[in-house]
């Protein structure tokens, strides 16, 4: 219900719905875009709806700021023209679509949205209510569920449609994730030669309570043959493949460890690293993947980020490794970068070299542990 520009309501993910699930109700045919708004908790989006029969169609349009989050939001809806809403749709930053049932039960209406693809097997239960705590009976045609008022909303639904659209996987897996994303994710990132792979190897090999996820980056370039390339289109769409192979290998391997017991994840990069290697940095990348970089910050508890050997022990790695092509002055540069992009995350550590590799190696398990440990469980 919506009170002096509030909207109280709960959702529910539906993950098992009865046959008896009524069918014969009103039902809106819904397109909705987003756009990246400033601050946390935040939306702004525009909606097409469609009711009547395919030959005598009612369409509405209306945009919406959102704030806020848990039963109580403060939002804000206008209706605007038609015309402005088809033209908004088409540059907005995520979108999604859904057919809305409207359902009534004990005397409250529920909103069933069953979404489409690549969001498709999706069902999210809304009831709107007169105030935070009034009592909800759960319809018998809704068997199992999850309550996600305060964890799943249409936005994150919206950004998962742009990461899965055309990849044919599956939303479940990724929603699985976010919902049980108490598990601490750790991203350890640096440039060439900073002890990153090695360091997480050593984790790997050490740490049975730890799961440590590759670099993407690396798996396309010697697995597959494909290389960045030195023209500025080329090497970002090569970004553009790691950043969604990324997300898919972040949202399986977070589902592993939470099933598999374990007490972190560390991932080899994250995906905000794709903004080092772009000349534009955050700005293009915000851009290139319609996203924002609080959105990438978040999906991640902490950032280590290490810093570039000293100019000896550089080149001597440099020299037994034919792979390096960089100069320890572009390794350098490529580190101000990783610093640049990743610093704005909250949890940003960054470690220095120290006396040698055994500080720095101490140094950054220190910086590892401390942070699992400001993750609650």
């Amino acid at each position: 219900m919506r009170v002096n520009g509030q909207e109280i309501e709960r959702r529910f993910l539906v993950t098992r719905l009865s046959k008896s699930f009524p069918t014969d109700g009103k039902v809106i045919k819904i397109k909705q875009a987003y756009f990246e708004a400033q601050g946390v908790d935040k939306s702004f989006r525009v909606r097409i709806s469609e009711t009547g029969s395919p030959s005598r169609k009612n369409l509405s349009s209306v945009i919406t700021l959102k704030s806020g989050k848990g039963r109580i939001r403060k939002e804000k809806e206008y209706e605007i023209d038609l015309r402005l809403g088809n033209e908004l749709m088409k540059i907005g930053n995520y979108w999604l679509a859904k057919n809305r049932h409207l359902v009534k039960h004990a005397g409250m209406t529920w909103e069933i949205d069953f979404f489409l693809e690549p969001l498709d097997g999706i069902i999210l239960a809304e009831i709107e209510l007169e105030t935070p705590d009034q009592k909800v009976e759960m319809p018998p045609w809704i068997e199992e569920y999850t309550e996600v008022t305060d964890s799943l909303t249409n936005l994150h639904l919206a950004r998962l449609a742009s990461d899965l659209r055309d990849s044919g996987a599956h939303p479940m897996p990724f929603i699985q994730e976010h919902l049980n994303s108490s598990i601490p994710k750790i991203v350890v990132t640096g440039p060439p030669c900073s002890g990153k792979s090695t360091f997480i190897e050593s984790v790997k090999s050490g740490r049975s309570d730890i799961h440590c996820v590759p670099e993407v980056a690396t798996i396309i370039i010697n697995q597959l043959g494909i290389v960045p390339g030195n023209h500025p289109i080329s090497n970002r769409r090569f970004q553009e493949a790691i950043y969604r192979i990324q997300r898919i290998f972040e949202a399986t391997s977070a589902q592993y460890a939470i099933s598999a017991g374990k007490k972190a994840v560390i991932f080899d990069r994250g995906t905000v690293d794709a903004a080092a290697y772009l000349k534009g940095e955050l700005t293009e990348f915000e851009k290139t993947f319609n996203t924002s970089r609080t959105a990438e910050y978040a999906k991640y508890d902490g950032v280590i980020c290490l810093d570039v050997p000293p100019r000896d022990v550089y080149n001597g790695q440099k020299a037994n490794n034919q792979a390096r092509s960089e100069t320890y002055e572009q390794a350098c540069q490529l580190r101000d970068r990783m610093v640049s992009v990743w610093r704005g995350h909250p949890n940003f550590v960054f470690v220095p070299n120290g006396s040698g590799w055994e500080e720095k190696k101490r140094l950054i398990a220190d910086a590892l542990e401390n942070l699992i440990s400001r993750k609650p469980r």
